[in-house]
């Protein structure tokens, strides 16, 4: 068999490594304008707030200012501010307005709570407290947010709000003097609504329904980048829709720590619309617990079933790449809807494990062309059932590859539906899976897969429509897989996950020849020969 890699997209290619010049974003020779300083502790909004000696106090003061592109709005690290930040003006395409920080000490805090100081009424028989309010949308007890009970007959360390104007709280210990009681109060802590050339960085985002969010409803959303920054306890950590045919355009979300949301990263339609994600970067985050606000506690009365790191609708021009996504539900989906186009994805040098469904998903409904390259990820100890490492679930129009990938013990290392095809799956290593190295509903249609390794198969590993195959009646019955291995890879330590290949393995200069030059570390690709199979040169 002849195996033949496309070259992926030069200019994408290139953005993994060099990303500043990518796309309309980050093409930019910036003119400093004014900066202007936020200090919630020394501050007064009555000052000019154009030095560190006359800064402003609040974000109303912000909300409520016009900026100019090119200026920067600095808020003073080892602050706190209760507040929503509602972006007030746009930049221009070479000049992006920049929140960021300045000080020393911690990253400014901007909290969607507010402090419970009222005293409340109880307690009942049941230890139950009662507070007054109007808006609560969760509770957070100690800088932790605990779950909510089914009824005002709460457990210890729960909470329920009757929707109307009651709070019912019971402490994890104690009373509710012993602890530091917070109700979130804010639908957003950072809302980018209609602006642009926008730059959010070195923030601590803390406790809301949406730490980030933006909409593009009457005009495109345009060069927006979300850089640095720590988000937490948030329903949604960063969230970006598009409606009414106005599209998301080059948002750059990277080196962002993103911890136990609901949903961490989004980017989509409203109400699965046409409106498409293009020319968007998703770059070396850290996204951990997805799904989980504490321990096994699942945020399912926000989002019952939804709770992915990365989900990514209707995407032209898309790069994932380099981030390190752990715990939780589910890793990447990245889908198109009926009548959309989705093109163009690259999703490389991601490193996923321990996910409780999926690690990586492409699909959806689209019905025009759709590229997808997938390469040099890791994707270990993911999936139930169905769910596992990569999961391809629709044609592809135009040739896309998956190789180069190291998927280790997963439900299904590589789960082909029916309807996918016309992807060259190559280079790849699946070692130990819970159930199977290739699953395939129906026959293996214009797919081809060579030169992978695929162990152990002391069981049945291999399932092609509805029967369970070995590696050489695999191999017999779908003519693929003619140089596929079915030998141990001999990583260094697959019980530490450190998949990195010994001296002698066999993998080493077993593939096929791609046109990528780096492997998931860097190195230089082929280091002999040829390039070794998985994310790994040696």
């Amino acid at each position: 068999m002849n195996i033949k890699i496309r070259h992926v997209n030069l200019a994408l290619s290139l953005c993994l490594f060099f990303l500043p010049a990518c796309g309309n974003a980050t093409e930019i020779q910036i003119i400093q304008g004014m900066t202007y300083y936020v200090d919630v502790s020394g501050g007064n909004d009555n000052n000019p707030g154009t030095a560190t000696d006359n800064a402003w106090k609040t974000i109303n003061k912000v909300n409520t200012f016009s900026f100019s592109p090119g200026d920067r709005i600095l808020f003073k690290r080892g602050g706190i501010w209760r507040e929503k930040l509602v972006i007030p003006s746009s930049g221009s395409s070479n000049n992006p307005i920049m929140f960021g920080d300045y000080g020393s000490g911690d990253l400014p805090r901007l909290h969607g709570g507010t402090i419970i100081s009222e005293s409340p009424v109880g307690p009942d028989a049941n230890g139950v407290y009662k507070f007054s309010f109007s808006v609560i949308y969760f509770v957070i007890e100690d800088n932790i947010p605990v779950p909510r009970a089914s009824n005002s007959d709460c457990y210890d360390g729960n909470w329920f709000f009757d929707g109307i104007n009651t709070l019912y709280y019971k402490p994890t210990s104690g009373v509710p003097g012993d602890h530091k009681i917070e109700r979130v109060t804010r639908t957003e802590i950072v809302n980018i609504n209609e602006k642009n050339h926008i730059t959010m960085k070195n923030f601590d985002l803390y406790g809301s329904i949406n730490c980030v969010y933006g909409r593009a409803t009457s005009s495109e959303l345009t060069n927006i980048s979300v850089d640095n920054n720590t988000i937490q306890y948030c329903a949604a950590g960063i969230k970006f829709t598009a409606k009414n045919g106005n599209d998301l355009n080059a948002i750059i979300i990277r080196n962002n720590r993103i911890i136990n949301s609901a949903e961490s990263l989004y980017l989509g339609s409203e109400n699965n619309g046409i409106e498409s994600i293009k020319a968007s970067y998703i770059t070396n985050n850290t996204i951990i617990n997805t799904g989980y606000y504490y321990g096994l506690i699942k945020w399912n009365h926000f989002f019952p079933s939804d709770q992915e790191a990365i989900g990514i609708q209707n995407p032209t021009g898309l790069v994932i790449s380099g981030n390190t996504i752990y715990g939780g539900v589910s890793g990447i989906t990245i889908w198109g809807n009926a009548n959309t186009r989705s093109m163009d994805e690259i999703i490389s040098y991601n490193y996923i494990h321990d996910m409780e469904r999926y690690g990586l998903v492409v699909g959806g409904e689209d019905v025009g062309a759709n590229t997808a390259e997938i390469f040099y990820n890791v994707i270990a100890n993911c999936g139930s059932g169905e769910d596992g490492g990569i999961r391809l679930n629709r044609p592809q129009k135009t040739k896309s590859e998956v190789f180069n990938n190291t998927l280790v013990g997963n439900d299904v290392n590589l789960y082909l539906n029916a309807a996918t095809d016309n992807f060259s799956i190559i280079n790849n290593i699946s070692m130990g899976p819970i159930n199977y190295h290739v699953r395939r509903n129906g026959g293996i249609g214009k797919n081809i897969l060579d030169y992978n390794n695929y162990y152990s198969d002391t069981v049945i590993k291999f399932k092609l429509d509805t029967l369970d195959e070995n590696f050489l009646s695999w191999k017999s019955k779908t003519s693929q897989d003619a140089h596929s291995l079915n030998l141990d890879p001999l990583f260094i330590n697959a019980g530490g996950k450190n998949y990195h290949l010994r001296a002698n393995s066999p993998v080493i200069n077993a593939g096929a020849r791609i046109p990528i030059t780096q492997d998931f570390d860097g190195k230089n690709v082929p280091n002999g020969s040829a390039p070794d199979l998985g994310a790994y040169e040696y």
